[in-house]
């Protein structure tokens, strides 16, 4: 009996193993049946958004400054150079002040500098005038001398003396020249010097004073004023952002497309078709194809 049972499994077994695999089933409504074509694959990604301006001009304050009168405020149409806002710092008055003046003093120096120079270079040409003089009439004795001595009306000793005496002086005749010609030579740079100082200080002081104009605070460009939250007497720092000028009749769509999606966006592609929802611009949507697009 167990030999009988033993032969039917091993019959059983060689005979499954040389069956086919069975055929697999599936629904017929499961089943898409259709023509292949050839064409473009589409990918959709959607995002939401909104419409914002494209050109948007940020004002900031360029010195620190306190607020003293409101002459415009926000949602109104404003032109070119359109006085918005006047603020007050006493300080960068005072600075200003004193910035103009170390220009002036400088101006001062400079013109007392030249006269200085010239006064100097006059006296230097007297000088070696004088010592031209000088030389000459040494050399003319010490050679008169050296006639007289051959004569015997003129003891040796004399003529040597007016002979060193004429040396002296056309060595110190030599000197001075040489110092009226380095004086010549030293006047233009040290007036350069002290011009190049004046333009440092104009810089300084126009820097002041233009600070001391942004005061006064205008716009850049004529436009829809926004973002002016500013109160009266409070206290503004330096690079601190007042409003800013946008242009309402040009607006972009800004679209957040998830992160997931965001590797289906690339440049090139079509500009997406806009379908706005609502009338305000913070509630518009956009299927993608998209043309620009960031993601944050």
């Amino acid at each position: 009996m167990i030999a009988g049972a033993v032969a039917v499994v091993v019959v059983a077994t060689y005979g499954l193993s040389q069956l086919g695999p069975a055929s697999q089933t599936i629904e017929r409504a499961a089943v898409l049946v259709d023509t292949v074509k050839q064409g473009d694959v589409v990918r959709e990604v959607r995002g939401t958004g909104a419409l914002a301006p494209e050109r948007i001009r940020w004002i900031t304050a360029q010195a620190s400054a306190r607020v003293e009168r409101l002459a415009s405020e926000s949602g109104r149409n404003v032109g070119a150079n359109e006085l918005l806002l006047e603020l007050s710092n006493p300080d960068l008055q005072i600075q200003t002040m004193q910035a103009e003046q170390q220009v002036r003093q400088a101006q001062i120096d400079l013109l007392n500098l030249r006269t200085t120079l010239k006064g100097s270079l006059l006296t230097q040409e007297g000088l070696v005038a004088s010592m031209k003089t000088a030389f000459i009439s040494s050399s003319q004795e010490a050679r008169a001398a050296d006639s007289l001595v051959k004569l015997g009306l003129v003891p040796p000793f004399e003529a040597a003396n007016r002979k060193a005496s004429a040396e002296e002086y056309t060595t110190r005749y030599r000197i001075e020249r040489d110092r009226l010609a380095l004086m010549a030579q030293t006047i233009d740079s040290q007036i350069s010097v002290q011009a190049s100082r004046i333009d440092q200080l104009q810089a300084i002081a126009t820097s002041q004073q233009n600070r001391l104009k942004s005061l006064q605070v205008r716009a850049p460009e004529g436009g829809v004023l926004q973002d002016l939250t500013l109160q009266l007497g409070q206290w503004v720092p330096e690079g601190t952002t007042l409003a800013k000028v946008v242009q309402p009749g040009k607006l972009k769509a800004v679209l957040r497309i998830p992160e997931s999606q965001a590797k289906d966006i690339q440049l090139g592609r079509k500009p997406p078709s806009i379908h706005t929802t609502d009338s305000s611009p913070g509630a518009s949507c956009a299927r993608t194809r998209v043309r620009r697009a960031a993601t944050s």
